[in-house]
């Protein structure tokens, strides 16, 4: 997939599922993160990037443990939670449309 089809992928996937447009400026930031991470690691060598790509910084479990962080209740104790969510977790500002 090219940057392109990542971006519209993940934004039409925002848009099927509702997200506030907090949630759909994230989506768009998070499709193409894994790449980005390996262009910084690869400090703009496209052979050191071509060895590391798809690897690490594509591992299926960050993703998880991030989501799980974000959805958790240790989110609800960051100060002023009300500015993040009306229910103190990451899954209000992204999906939920109160305040």
């Amino acid at each position: 997939m090219t940057s392109f089809t990542h971006k519209t992928i993940a934004v039409a996937s925002a848009f099927v599922f509702n997200v506030s447009p907090i949630g759909v400026l994230a989506t768009l930031a998070g499709s193409t993160s894994p790449d980005a991470i390996d262009y910084i690691r690869a400090r703009g060598s496209k052979e050191k990037w071509a060895k590391i790509h798809r690897q690490a910084s594509h591992w299926i479990g960050w993703y998880i443990l991030l989501l799980a962080i974000g959805t958790s209740k240790v989110v609800k104790n960051i100060p002023h939670q009300d500015i993040i969510s009306p229910k103190g977790s990451l899954y209000g500002l992204l999906v939920e449309k109160t305040v």
